[in-house]
């Protein structure tokens, strides 16, 4: 009995699903409890005004986030699973879709920051965080990996970047530095992750994929992908709209204070 206990756990741990699921979830944990570690430190630094700030320009970009991605990830992690052949295309496809609706979010956010009620400084951290919009389309290798069961390689990247990024906002505390650039920071992250992921993509050999374009292929995608991109609209304007109008209602501080409580 305890053989074929043990030869089932053996089976199990080799699966490649398996495998693939436990290397996301470790990134994950992993993720959850560094972060929580240098937000504590990070926020203790910052203060309630400062990173209320700092919240709100983030929270702001992210209600425009699902426009940037367009609801296209599990369309195309579908598409690449179940048609292989079409890989180059489809990711060509995908890509040229997000970088042209990830720079239309960027304009829009310019436009809508510069027609309310902003100070100057917070419409630069929002257009500096909102730079990483468009930065989104250059990571649509990653579906690749996604659709192959090869998280692993995706996982291992997101591990090195929490940890590059945890040390620079830990530097940039010890060496008191200001807030605009814990807000570069962000963008920083975005950089390095999609760096990390470009790599690997150019190891696979799949990086020449922005020469494809299919047109009958990008109307298919963007047909099946409407209603994921109303409903990523929809779950972002419901869970960041709150500090939005806060910031609005009682000031910068209060912001700081509940992103801080909602971190917890």
């Amino acid at each position: 009995m305890s053989r074929q206990y043990l030869s089932m756990l053996k089976a199990v741990s080799q699966n490649k699903y398996f495998q693939n699921t436990g290397w996301v979830l470790c990134e994950r944990v992993f993720r959850l409890a560094i972060t929580l570690l240098v937000s504590a430190y990070l926020i203790r630094y910052l203060g309630p005004r400062q990173f209320g700030q700092m919240s709100y320009a983030l929270s702001f970009v992210a209600l425009f986030s699902p426009l940037a991605g367009f609801g296209l990830d599990s369309i195309v992690v579908r598409q690449l699973f179940n048609t292989p052949k079409l890989t180059q295309e489809i990711l060509g496809t995908s890509f040229w879709i997000k970088i042209i609706s990830g720079f239309c979010a960027f304009f829009l956010i310019l436009v809508v920051i510069f027609g309310i009620d902003n100070s100057s400084s917070d419409i630069i951290y929002i257009a500096i965080i909102g730079l990483t919009l468009p930065l989104q389309a250059l990571g649509i290798g990653e579906l690749f990996f996604q659709a192959h069961v090869q998280s692993k390689k995706i996982a291992r990247i997101q591990v090195a970047q929490n940890i590059a990024s945890s040390i620079v906002k830990v530097l940039l505390v010890f060496f008191n530095a200001p807030l605009w650039m814990f807000v570069v920071s962000y963008l920083l992250d975005a950089i390095l992750l999609v760096a990390g992921i470009v790599f690997i993509t150019w190891r696979n050999k799949l990086l020449s994929f922005y020469k494809h374009f299919n047109f009958s292929l990008a109307k298919d995608l963007m047909k099946h992908a409407l209603p994921l991109l109303f409903t990523g609209v929809a779950v972002g304007m419901y869970m960041r709209i709150d500090q939005v109008m806060l910031k609005e209602m009682l000031g910068d501080e209060a912001v700081g204070q509940f992103a801080a409580a909602l971190k917890l």
